[in-house]
């Protein structure tokens, strides 16, 4: 049976650390996975962002809104019957402040876009700097775990 570390050729092979590098590819994983939903429910606030801009016309006037506001086939499935006369009268209410929004929608549509977007970027920024920071601590674990395979490797590096 081998040592947990023992010198082969000019390098340093390390069994027992050999495990710290699951933790690497977990928390990388784990970012990954958080940049994923992170996009995903960035797209899904640019789609409803676009297609309430594109019906704010439908949404000005409550008058006949049930034929004339049609949500995406994806979104109807999830809207429940009884949340619809609550919706109307709820547009009644707000229809005065909708048709002064309704000249001003388009630009903001874009505006808009560019703000999700642009916020998506920098939340990606900081979930992959939070990884860096995790691997760097993961990094710092090992080297403090194993004070002894660091010097063997700083020796042999320097040699």
């Amino acid at each position: 049976m081998r040592p947990a570390a023992y010198i082969e050729g000019l390098r340093v092979v390390d069994t027992a650390n050999r495990g710290i590098a699951m933790y690497y590819a977990l928390s990388w994983f784990f970012v990954s996975s958080l940049i994923g939903i992170w996009s995903l429910a960035s797209w899904a606030l640019h789609t409803v962002t676009v297609w309430s801009a594109a019906n704010v016309g439908a949404l000005a006037t409550p008058a006949d809104i049930s034929e004339r506001l049609v949500a995406p086939g994806w979104m109807a499935a999830w809207i429940p019957p009884e949340a619809v006369p609550a919706l109307k009268s709820m547009l009644a209410a707000l229809s005065p402040a909708m048709e002064t929004a309704s000249s001003y929608a388009p630009s903001w549509a874009g505006g808009l876009s560019i703000a999700i977007w642009v916020l998506w970027g920098i939340g990606c920024l900081i979930l992959l700097a939070l990884g860096g920071l995790s691997h760097v601590a993961f990094a710092i674990l090992r080297k403090r775990a194993f004070p002894s395979l660091a010097r063997r490797r700083d020796t042999l590096a320097a040699t």
